[in-house]
């Protein structure tokens, strides 16, 4: 089908922007990827952006030549709220009015779900006559035990929405297997939904030359949750280095404070703490460098169905290094990768596993540093941001014009 030019997309999602970790990685991919395309604009508004990092200076601006804006950041339990939440709302309404493009297909991508945060800007922009894509790179909204009743709302706000996915979305990204089975079966033929993985911009991320540095640098880099097994790493490398004194942990990225505390204080138990050095959370530049600077960078989940059901997408970032990754055996992880032939995989939360893979790494660094090449043939293959952004344009033209 040939593209109809002129595509008008607002980019919508409760993220951090400019910069941040993964989930903001993926949302600028696909914003590159429609200004790619001739004739097309972009708009961003974001929800709120509440998460840790927030900039309170940079929640309006411009971003690589695109306008962005932030509405309920002022949101909270106080006096205040009942203002707040009208002025959110009729702000996110009057965005999506003034936004609209005529003799464009103007079209809402939607990061995440629909939830209570974005329910009536869905429906508003089906109104006004955008077409709605929305972006599922988890399965459901999590909650612990410990969770607050708004985030306990929230959760059943995007069950329900994933259920009913039909009457919110025009066509639906996934960003694993797992998911694209899910909402198919969802949907059942009335919407289309198209698999995009992980992607990187393998122009920002330089392919590393010669052998390993020494000390030989292990890597973490990105979010510290429970789902990462950074503990795991910690106990991991306690063994490593015990047997390969060349050897040193870096890590960077951001976590709640609760989480960071624990990761710090296990940091200090480490035998070999002063070859630990966590560098805080670093600018995109400042990581791509770190990253590019590094011998093997892992991402080892722990078990659990958030891992099978996502997709870790620094993955792909460490896969064009050109360095030899560790990774776990979760979700489409083994789709495109081979043990031993283009990454190390490992089995979920498995400290020997981890142990076992550095170790066989140091002990030849040759063998080690073509498979760190076949990484990152796979990157240029299947995770360019370029070839990911040309998807989500082939699905904009499969949508029906209002």
């Amino acid at each position: 089908m040939a593209r109809i030019p002129g595509a008008n997309v607002v980019f919508l999602g409760n993220l951090l922007y400019p910069e941040g970790l993964a989930e903001t990685k993926r949302f600028q991919h696909f914003i590159d990827g429609v200004l790619a395309g001739e004739g097309n604009s972009a708009r961003i508004l974001l929800l709120r952006q509440s998460h840790p990092g927030r900039d309170e200076a940079r929640l309006a601006g411009e971003h690589g030549g695109v306008p962005y804006r932030t509405i309920g950041h002022d949101i909270g339990m106080n006096i205040r709220l009942p203002l707040a939440l009208l002025r959110y709302l009729y702000g996110g309404c009057a965005y999506l009015w003034r936004s609209r493009r005529w003799g464009s297909r103007n079209v809402l991508f939607l990061y995440g779900e629909p939830s209570l945060e974005s329910f009536l800007f869905v429906a508003w922009a089906r109104l006004l006559g955008y077409r709605v894509v929305v972006d599922i790179v988890e399965d459901t909204y999590l909650v612990t035990a410990t969770s607050s009743p708004a985030s306990r709302l929230k959760a059943w706000s995007v069950a329900w929405a994933t259920a009913h996915m039909h009457w919110f979305a025009d066509g639906v990204v996934v960003i694993s297997s797992y998911l694209r089975e899910k909402l198919e079966g969802i949907v059942a033929g009335r919407v289309p939904v198209q698999l995009i993985p992980i992607s990187v911009d393998l122009d920002r991320v330089a392919e590393s030359a010669g052998g390993f540095h020494r000390p030989v640098r292990l890597l973490y880099a990105g979010s510290f949750g429970d789902k990462d097994g950074v503990l795991n790493l910690i106990a991991a490398f306690d063994e490593v280095a015990g047997q390969w004194p060349g050897i040193e942990f870096v890590m960077t990225g951001r976590g709640s404070p609760e989480r960071m505390a624990a990761i710090r204080q296990r940091m200090a138990q480490s035998r070999f703490a002063g070859r630990i050095r966590y560098l805080g959370y670093l600018a995109d530049d400042e990581y791509f460098r770190l990253i590019s600077d590094c011998d093997i960078p892992c991402v080892v989940r722990v078990p659990g169905e958030f891992a099978d059901r996502g997709f870790p997408f620094k993955l792909g970032e460490y896969l064009a290094t050109g360095r030899p990754v560790v990774a776990s055996r979760v979700s489409d992880v083994e789709v495109y990768l081979e043990d031993r032939v283009n990454a190390m995989l490992v089995e979920p939360g498995s400290v020997p596993g981890i142990v076992a893979a550095i170790s066989y790494l140091l002990a030849d660094e040759g063998r080690a540093l073509a498979l760190g090449r076949a990484g990152r043939r796979v990157a240029v293959e299947h995770f360019s941001a370029r070839n990911n952004g040309r998807r989500l344009l082939e699905l904009i033209d499969r949508l029906e014009p209002a």
